[in-house]
């Protein structure tokens, strides 16, 4: 146990243990199953569903009267008056998932029920590789490999976008005006980009340095929660496409160390 993390924390990193093995027993069942694409999808959903049911059984322990804002179940509100809610993606990078890639990830926030909503603590865990990216407000950012050896993150200290690599979540689609300009900007500095299929552990990469910044164009607030606090305590900025940085549900977001994110924004 590390002495830097709280409780909280400890419990987090045990159900997303607990959570990995039954999703890596599914992962790897993939492999064996000769389906039907509808099948398929059935069968990635029922997986899905199955740890989220692992992590609200798990969590209500810690916190008996949870509400939750899931991906596939979506609110459930056990006490309205309770000061927190868990966000909660159990398996983002589906598609990735469902293809045999690895590239996937459980994101778990825990939400203030203040007027700023603010996350207060947040985990982005690798079933496969078992790297884990977690936060807690005002504490910094910390990452653990597979070898359990820890170490505080941070952004990465890159200054121009010449020389930047980042994410971005398609290359598709019908943008808004401060999009186009992005995309514009990033086309004439020539930096370069990756698209991976999973925004959390965009976020979680760029937290740790692996990645200067991301881009999404639509998001849902289960596939970000997590990676906001990751990014802002590892000294970067998040915010949507017009600078907000208290980012609404369906709005596109940025992140990137301050230096990257003056240059695009």
């Amino acid at each position: 146990m590390n002495s830097k993390r709280s409780n909280l924390m400890n419990f987090l990193i045990k159900t997303c243990d607990k959570v990995s093995n039954a999703i890596i027993r599914d992962f790897y069942e993939l492999g064996k199953l000769q389906v039907s694409k509808k099948d398929l999808v059935r069968f990635v959903t029922n997986a899905d569903v199955k740890a989220e049911k692992i992590i609200i059984k798990e969590l209500s322990h810690f916190f008996p009267d949870s509400n939750f804002l899931l991906e596939e179940r979506g609110k459930i509100i056990n006490d309205p008056e309770f000061d927190y809610q868990w966000i909660v993606d159990a398996i983002d990078g589906t598609l990735n998932f469902m293809r045999g890639n690895p590239h996937f990830c459980i994101s778990i926030a825990l939400e203030a029920a203040n007027p700023e909503k603010e996350i207060v603590a947040g985990i982005i865990y690798c079933p496969i590789t078992r790297e884990i990216y977690w936060a807690e407000k005002s504490k910094g950012a910390y990452y653990i490999d597979n070898f359990h050896l820890e170490r505080k993150i941070k952004v990465s200290s890159r200054e121009k976008l010449s020389e930047a690599v980042g994410t971005v979540s398609s290359i598709l689609g019908n943008y808004s005006d401060e999009e186009k300009r992005i995309y514009l900007l990033l086309k004439e500095q020539k930096t370069r980009f990756r698209i991976t299929g999973s925004a959390a552990l965009d976020m979680a990469y760029v937290a740790s340095g692996r990645f200067d910044f991301c881009i999404h164009d639509i998001i849902k607030i289960w596939d970000i929660a997590a990676g906001t606090l990751l990014i802002r305590e590892a000294g970067g900025i998040v915010s949507d496409f017009k600078s907000n940085k208290k980012i609404e549900e369906g709005s596109g977001i940025i992140g990137a160390n301050p230096t990257l994110y003056s240059l695009i924004m």
